[in-house]
């Protein structure tokens, strides 16, 4: 649809295809989309956070509500854009027709992936809940 009004747009869709062939598509994307349906992300939102792209997919409200229980900031920070079927035309339209939002979600999507999702940052949780293990409170 977007193309069809004259948007400069393709879009790629990666299915049975192997991780270093979709890593090729996520670094020349724009926008990566997936997941609009399960209520949150996995792998390839994660990796396109880390490249610093602005990813949409949908979060299940009371999935965020839960994980903001749990970890307060994580939510607070999250820069995953939510869309559904019904409304991924329009968050795709408003991204595409401003590039500088996209600049904006994509920054703080790599600053948020290096915080949370990087190796350091998984080594040091994975610290903690060691530790608690060996001397439970």
């Amino acid at each position: 649809r977007l193309k069809q009004e004259g948007f400069a747009v393709d879009a790629v869709f990666c299915k049975d295809i192997p991780g270093k062939e979709v890593r090729f598509y996520q670094a020349q994307a724009d926008i990566v989309v997936d997941m609009l349906t399960f209520g949150w992300f996995g792998a390839n939102v994660r990796e396109g956070m880390m490249l610093g792209k602005p990813c949409i997919c949908f979060l299940r409200p009371e999935w965020l509500e839960s994980a903001r229980k749990e970890i307060p900031a994580y939510i607070d920070e999250l820069p995953v854009v939510s869309a559904t079927p019904d409304n991924i035309y329009q968050v795709l339209r408003d991204l595409v027709e401003h590039p500088e939002k996209r600049r904006t979600i994509g920054q703080r999507s790599r600053e948020f992936a290096v915080k949370w999702h990087s190796s350091a940052a998984g080594a040091k949780r994975l610290e903690e809940i060691y530790m608690k293990l060996l001397h439970p409170a």
